[in-house]
């Protein structure tokens, strides 16, 4: 009977370390990955602006600001929408 409930404290304790250390709020939480996030965020913002600028630029000396969209395709026209011209 002692060997059972020495077993079972042990286990038991064991058990409940455990949990609690399973259930640490700072277990998940690791700096560096917040760092490499943040810097992985910059560079695509900067790298997202400076394709814009590139874009802005290339149309400005092309002349067609007035006959692209923001994805470079042309303006949709009535037979591209499916619609009749009058």
């Amino acid at each position: 009977m002692i060997d059972y409930f020495s077993l079972a404290i042990g286990h038991g304790l064991l058990a409940l370390m455990a949990l609690m250390l399973l259930m640490r709020d700072d277990l998940d939480d690791d700096p560096a990955l917040g760092a490499l996030d943040e810097a992985i965020t910059k560079e695509r913002h900067r790298a997202s602006k400076a394709r814009r600028e590139k874009q802005q630029r290339a149309r400005s000396q092309s002349g067609q600001t007035s006959q692209t969209n923001t994805h470079g395709a042309p303006p949709p026209t009535p037979q591209t929408l499916g619609e009749e011209r009058p």
